[in-house]
Formats: structure tokens, sequence, C-alpha cells
């Protein structure tokens, strides 16, 4: 519960306070104004005074209390204005109201008060430079206009070679330089690790038949089973449903050979030995070792739906019969629905004290992380069941980089390291093309339709993870906040291109500062650093999903939450919401048979209630007022009388035979109960008079058509 210290009938009062005039500036960096802006900035249900800076880098505002925010100029998405009164319900206002959207969730309003011409002039004056920065030239990002320094990057051969313990031509694989001059795949590397029977003609047939050109690579390998971990993108099927032997061929390639494993395992005494150690710890999360399931999974990340609708466009899907395979679809949605997720975290301050906890639920975004960790523990589980497994998404560089590089930082303990961190972003993401020009908007090629959080839901995900097993890792919580605000202030050239093309002819590594270097500093290690740091093997999450929680990376900056409220949002878990809403949502009565009290127990044992069951509309009479603190808020929950719905976000199986919903299995609402069942499960038709159904019949559950039809 929201709880202000202000009279929410009466107009809130701006609070002149002295504020610093100092502000920290880094080097090569210059102020873009002589003098500081006095504008007001939104804390709580008051507009404090502030000191705004604009700089080359950043927007800076300088308030008494809080300190000193810092906005990137890279980093602001785009400038609104609305009136103060439709800001938040405590205020009451109807001058306007300046709010600076962010990429990366992040919302500051700002305000001008004073009367005067100056003023109101200095204010205009401001938002023409906060207009500059969004429109800002690709040239003028600050990485640009930095001293020129030489880093050194990761290798791709020692780290080939660190993953399977020695030459990979010992273990059945080689390093293809095949895509050298980028004229297979332009978003792919110029090294590629590979099965040593895939020759570069075979390569390039295959690419042929993926999308991009973008062939399978190997990013892993399982050092007992010697099963891959490889990426690619989808296949050209069509609706033709075209087939390619160069690809059929190509996947049973990535089938591990148990025979030559051994032998290899013989040759090499280390590897022998880290392999019985990976094996005690198999044992310990009762998984087997995997020496007799060697089939190829295929995991598409895509709903089915999309993956069949791409076949529209020339793309598709693997038929599981012709390669040989087992087919999987993860169910993740596209880099759209990502980002209409994030921009619903941007408005849950807005929301009303009784409703947040709701309204948090249906921006999805904790439903997408339990979808990403959900697919990265499939991968987990059938490359330790000893199977080697083949991720791809719609192109291969959003999605696939998530699950592929997860699956890693589950699977090798090195991926909890600072150093293995490092080189799994820039081997999976930085190297392996992910789109960040496009996603964050730093490249020359950002557009406003491309943006998503790909990358920051990754962190999210490390995150969530990390707060399960508090002692997997050697950083900390607040190096994945740096990492995440670098992404966006291209204040490091890192992150600035899609693809290695692009920065090796842009000069990157030689032409700007990495973001690497100024993280595995002393000084931002030891502020980086987890001081429980205990090096464990695999992690698996499976079955912990409900335990994520609120990222306090999106609140940091978020000033409209009070210091109670903002606690309570990053503690709770995604259960303690859910059981928030089910006690909001369902009230229990008594008064029931026997047998009914059994038939209910017997299909909702997770809702079983301390006595009796939910009675029947129909025995509870005339509809009664709900209380205040049951009211459906924002759309959330949609009510007929005294009956509230499930809504259909939180509705992911029949409540009834608890079979997933899917494209083909849609969702039925109960009108006597609220629940959420198949077509199956609610195929029913009955009259409910107390709740305005008398002249016509209404879809209702199996249960409680049984239930209503017995009175």
């Amino acid at each position: 519960m929201l709880a202000f210290q202000e009279n929410p009938t009466q107009q809130v009062p701006l609070q002149p306070k002295p504020v610093s005039m100092d502000h920290p500036l880094l080097l090569e960096e210059r102020d873009l104004h002589d003098e500081p802006f006095m504008v007001y900035m939104l804390d709580g249900a008051t507009f404090q005074r502030c000191a705004c800076f604009v700089t080359n880098y950043r927007v800076q505002l300088s308030t008494k209390g809080k300190g000193m925010v810092g906005l990137p100029r890279s980093a602001i998405m785009k400038i609104g204005t609305e009136k103060v009164g439709t800001v938040h319900q405590y205020l009451n206002d109807s001058s306007q109201a300046v709010q600076i959207y962010c990429k990366n969730g992040w919302s500051v309003y700002l305000r001008c008060d004073s009367a005067t011409v100056e003023e109101q002039n200095n204010f205009k004056k401001l938002l023409a430079l906060l207009h500059d920065a969004v429109a800002e030239d690709f040239k003028q990002r600050f990485c640009l206009q930095t001293t020129k320094t030489n880093e050194s990057w990761y290798s791709f051969k020692a780290e080939t070679a660190r993953i399977l313990g020695g030459d990979p031509s010992m273990f059945g694989f080689r390093i293809t330089t095949v895509n050298h001059d980028y004229s297979v795949s332009a978003s792919y590397p110029q090294h590629s690790l590979v099965p040593i029977e895939a020759t570069d003609d075979l390569i390039r047939k295959h690419s042929e038949f993926r999308a991009k050109g973008r062939f399978v690579s190997i990013s892993w390998v399982h050092k007992v089973s010697m099963a891959c971990l490889a990426r690619s993108s989808q296949p050209l099927v069509g609706l033709k449903k075209i087939r390619s032997e160069a690809d059929e061929e190509m996947l049973s390639l990535l089938r591990p050979k148990p025979h030559t494993t051994q032998a290899k395992e013989k040759r090499n005494g280390q590897n022998r030995r880290r392999a019985m150690t990976e094996v005690q710890h198999l044992t310990q999360f009762n998984i087997r070792d995997g020496t007799t399931h060697h089939n190829t999974t295929i995991i598409d990340l895509r709903p089915w739906k999309n993956a069949a609708a791409n076949m529209a466009k020339g793309g598709g899907y693997e038929c599981s019969n012709l390669y040989n395979c087992t087919y999987i679809n993860g169910g993740m949605e596209d880099c759209h629905v990502i980002q209409a997720s994030l921009e619903g975290l941007q408005k849950l301050s807005r929301s009303e004290p009784n409703a947040w906890r709701s309204d948090l639920l249906n921006t999805r975004w904790l439903d997408h992380l339990e979808l990403l960790v959900k697919c990265s523990v499939t991968c987990l589980s059938q490359l330790l069941s000893g199977g080697s497994v083949l991720v791809h998404c719609t192109n291969g560089w959003d999605r696939t980089a998530q699950v592929v590089s997860l699956t890693m930082l589950l699977l090798d303990p090195f991926y909890r390291t600072f150093e293995g961190f490092q080189i799994l972003v820039q081997k999976e993401w930085t190297e392996m093309g992910h789109r960040f020009s496009s996603r964050c908007g730093n490249g020359p090629t950002g557009a406003a339709k491309d943006l998503s959080p790909i990358f920051l839901q990754f962190l999210d995900a490390v995150y969530q993870v990390m707060t399960l097993y508090p002692t997997a890792f050697e950083f900390s919580d607040t190096y994945l906040e740096s990492l995440a605000d670098h992404v966006y202030s291209c204040r490091y050239g890192d992150f600035l291109f899609d693809t290695q093309q692009q920065r090796v002819e842009a000069r990157i590594t030689e032409d700007t500062r990495s973001v690497w270097t100024f993280l595995s500093s002393r000084r931002s290690f030891k502020a980086h650093c987890n001081l429980l740091y205990t090096p464990s093997a695999i992690l698996n999450p499976e079955g912990q999903y409900k335990k994520f929680c609120l990222w306090g990376y999106y609140l940091r900056y978020d000033f409209f939450w009070n210091s109670d409220c903002k606690q309570e949002a990053l503690t709770m878990r995604k259960i303690d919401f859910l059981d928030f809403l089910e006690k909001r949502t369902h009230s229990v009565e008594t008064g029931s048979t026997d047998d009914d009290e059994e038939f209910y127990k017997e299909r909702f044992p997770e809702d079983e209630p301390a006595s009796g069951w939910p009675a029947s509309p129909l025995e509870r009479g005339p509809p009664a007022s709900l209380p205040v603190d049951a009211e459906p808020r924002r759309g959330v929950f949609f009510a007929t009388a005294d009956v509230r719905w499930i809504p259909d976000t939180l509705a992911h199986s029949c409540s009834f035979c608890k079979n997933p919903f899917f494209w083909y299995r849609r969702r039925h609402h109960c009108r006597s109960c609220g629940r959420v069942f198949c077509s199956k499960c609610s195929s029913g038709k009955v009259y409910l008079p107390t709740l305005g159904h008398n002249t016509e019949k209404v879809r209702v559950c199996d249960f409680c058509r049984r239930r209503n039809t017995a009175h």
C-alpha cells in the first residue's frame, strides 16, 4: 500500500531547496550549456527542485537527498509531454510535465514552474537539447569522441581449446574459416566450430538452406558424452516444404560418437579427470551420464504458430522424421512482444496502490523470464542425457543467443566468473551477430520499431538464477547493473554495431575503449565482487520459476514509489503475487456435501480450501457488493456480478485437465466460477438466473454444470 504524507485533495506545492551546482565530469566530457537548468523532478508525490546539466555524454540531475541522477544521451528513447494531474493519482495539477523515456525502462518527469519569461525560455532550451539527444547522429556517440586505445579481446581458438580440453581435432571437431571474408553469412564471425566431417563445401550448401546463411555452429561441448550445443537460424522450407540433403547431413553430424569419445579420453588424461568430476556432479543431480541417448534434439524457440506462419515467408521448421531427431517448440515470443512488456514496466509506477501487483503480472515480464529459463533447462537436461541440441529461432540472433548463453552459464562454472562471463557475452552475443545497433538503438541502423531489450532480458534471467544460487557467481548483481548501463550508454564501443564484420570495418577494437577493461579493473572488481562466492558445478533451477522477482534495476530512478512499496516490489516473488491475486479473486465459503468436496479436492488440489469449497452463484443468492480491495482494476479482473474472472495472461493450462493452452486448444471462461478451461472441459451450457442469464444458456465448466444442474 502506498503511503503518502501529502493530502491527495490538495495541489502539491513545489518545494524549492538548495541543490548542489557541482557535477562530476568524465575525461573528455564537456557541458553543452554554460549554466545549469533549474527544473523540478517528480519524486514520490512531490516535485523536487533540481539542477539539470546537459553534457555531450549524459543528462545529470542533481537533487537534495537523492544525489546525482545520470541518464546517458544515447539511452534516451523519446521525450513526451502530458498534464501533471495524469502522471500520478495523488497529483492535482493541470500544468505540463515532460517525461524522459529511456530504452532500459527508466523514466523521469521534469517540469518548469516559474512564471518568468527567462525561466520558460531556459526550459525550452533544455527541451531542445533533450530532443537533440534523441536525434543524435551516430558519429556523435561519446565513445567515438574519446581518446583512442587498443584493447585486448578474447581468442576464439583459446576458448575452444578450454572447452574441449585440447586440440579440437582430437575430439572430432575442427575450426572452420569458411566465412573468413563474410561471404557465407554476413552476420557470422570468421571462425566457427563444426564437426570434423563437415567440409567447407558442405557448410556452403547447408548455409544456403538456412536464413541469413547462419549455418550450424557449435557453441559448447559436453566433456563426458561429447554432446554438442549448437545454434543456427530457421530452415528455408517454405510452403513447398523443400528438402536439403546438405542440411540433413549437417544435423546428422551433431550426434555424439561414444566409441570415439572413449578413445579421446584415454589419449587425454587431464580431460579424463575432468570427466570423472563431471560424472560425480551429474550423480548429485540424479541425471544420467548419457551413455545410451545419442539422438539430436532441435529446440525451436518460437511458438508453433509463429514457426508455421514463417513458411509463408520462405522459412519454416524441421520435420522430425526427415531429420531423425526430436523437435520441440519453446514458445518464446518475439522481440516486439518483449518491448511491449518492458513498456508495461515503465507504466508500473503509475498504477493504483491496490493494483500494482496485478499490473506487474499483466506485463508478463516474469512470464517471459520463466519461458527463457525453462528453455535453457530443457537444453541442459538434453545435453546431460547425452544428446546433442540445436537451438534456433527465426534468424538466430535474439532468442537463440539468450537460451544458448544461459544454458552455457548453467552448465559451465567458468562462465560464472568475471573472465568467463566476459567471454560468454563476446562469444555468443557480439561475435555471433546479435543486433545491438538495432535492439539498443546504438548504431547507425537503429530504428524505433526494432528496439527490444533482448540483452537486458538475458541479464535479468542471470539475476534470477543468481538469486536462487547466491554463492555460485564470482560477481554480484551490481556487476550486471553496470553492464546493463553501458549497453545503452555508448561510453564504450563494444555494443555499437550488429556484426563482427561491421566492427572490423569501423575499427572498433582499435579506436574505442572496451567496457571489459573497465569492468575488470581493480576498482570495479572490488565493487562488483561476490564475497560469498564458492565455485559450484551444474545449476539446475527447474521447478523454481515461481521464485522469480522484479529486478531492482528497473526501479533505480523510479521515484513514484515510496520506500515501503518499492521494497515490497523487489522482495515479493512471482508465487507471492499469484497467491495475493488468488486470495483477492476467490472467496471461500462452506456448506457442501462430502461427495462434492472430494470432487473439488481431486480436480483443484492446489487451490484446496481449509474447509469446504466455493459455493456456486445459485447457493449464494443475490449478488452482494464487492469489497473495496476486490474490485477489478485496469482491466485485470473482469467481473460478472460477483464472479471474478481469472485473466487470460495468468491461465496457461486448463484448470480441469491441466493440458496447456495452444493455438488449437483455446481458453474458455466459466460464467459461474470464473476459471479458465479448454473446450472439452467446458462443453455444457446452463441458465444462471442470479447472474442475469435467465433466457439464454451460457458456457460453464463441467464441474459447475454438474453442481448447477443438481439444484
